[in-house]
């Protein structure tokens, strides 16, 4: 499946190496926060720009547990996004090579009007 053809996917979503960098993202996820792929690739963390939100955290220790363990995870997340409260359901799950743990790909679906 090409980039391209990724973004035609209705869910957001991102991937990254085994230290938790960003290999990538599709333009939905992009758009979700606001970012551009040359702001992610490479970096640590959270790309909300409010990156000191204990939920944020929340998910960079889920992440770093399921490169530990390889056990997926679903959860949900409220944040504000360009000035509007959004709930997130997001979905982690291991990236493997071999059997080896590579990485992760997360989901994330705005679930916000399922939620009001």
């Amino acid at each position: 499946m090409s980039y391209c053809q990724l973004n035609f996917v209705f869910l957001s979503f991102c991937w990254k190496n085994g230290q938790l960098e960003y290999l990538g993202a599709n333009q939905r996820f992009l758009d979700y926060f606001g970012l551009k792929l040359k702001d992610i690739l490479g970096q640590l963390g959270c790309p909300h720009p409010n990156n000191d939100h204990d939920d944020l955290q929340k998910i960079m220790d889920q992440e770093k547990q399921l490169l530990k363990d390889g056990v997926a995870l679903n959860d949900y997340l409220t944040l504000s996004v360009k000035d509007n409260h959004r709930t997130f359901h997001y979905y982690l799950s291991p990236i493997y090579d071999d059997n080896t743990i590579c990485g992760l790909l997360g989901l994330i679906m705005d679930v916000t009007s399922q939620m009001d």
